[in-house]
């Protein structure tokens, strides 16, 4: 009897561990814009988060565009990364405005929940311009649907109104850093996978 009973545990140790795995197997290769977007679904002040995570996200883009300035051989780059440092910088102002005004009580919410962010890749066997262009394309495509998603919940009309303008900002980027990785590089698939 005890030697069953040993194996029963045993058995339910078993499927708890691999239950457990698979659940954070689940979160660690899930796409990451689905877990954001399911976190902040659970949280009752969607909108001020997101704003919190969208002003993260555009500083985070201006880093990469301030790299880009330095490290970029492609003229185009620079042009595109010297407009995406003034626009982010003017949308940062923008959102903190509204948020000042919308939600003046409310701490810093971004610590729970943020926009997930691609970094450039430090393969030093790639030019510096394709894994520019590695991390940007699907940032913005990421972005761009993050902010369709939000346009449903947002509650301020100036807010989506912001984010049609965004969106359409990041759809006309997307298609010039597409454009560039196919002509300079030829290897748009990769990217659409992600």
């Amino acid at each position: 009897m005890k030697v069953h009973s040993r194996t029963i545990n045993l058995t339910i140790l078993v499927i708890l561990v691999v239950l457990a795995a698979c659940a954070m197997a689940r979160r660690v290769s899930s796409n990451p814009k689905l877990d954001f977007l399911e976190d902040i679904d659970r949280t009752p002040d969607k909108e001020v988060l997101f704003i919190d995570s969208l002003i993260l996200c555009h500083q985070h883009t201006i880093a990469m565009a301030n790299r880009a300035l330095k490290d970029s051989s492609m003229s185009d780059v620079k042009v595109l990364a010297e407009e995406i440092k003034s626009s982010r910088q003017i949308e940062i102002q923008q959102l903190l405005s509204w948020r000042k005004s919308w939600y003046p009580n409310l701490g810093i919410l971004v610590t729970q929940v943020s926009i997930p962010q691609m970094k450039i890749p430090d393969d030093r066997s790639q030019p510096f311009d394709s894994r520019f262009l590695e991390a940007m394309i699907p940032q913005n495509k990421m972005v761009t649907e993050i902010a369709e998603e939000a346009k449903r919940w947002t509650e301020h009309p100036e807010l989506r109104a912001f984010l049609d303008h965004l969106i359409q900002t990041q759809e006309m980027e997307l298609a010039d850093l597409q454009q560039w990785q196919l002509s300079w590089y030829g290897n748009l698939e990769n990217l659409s996978a992600r």
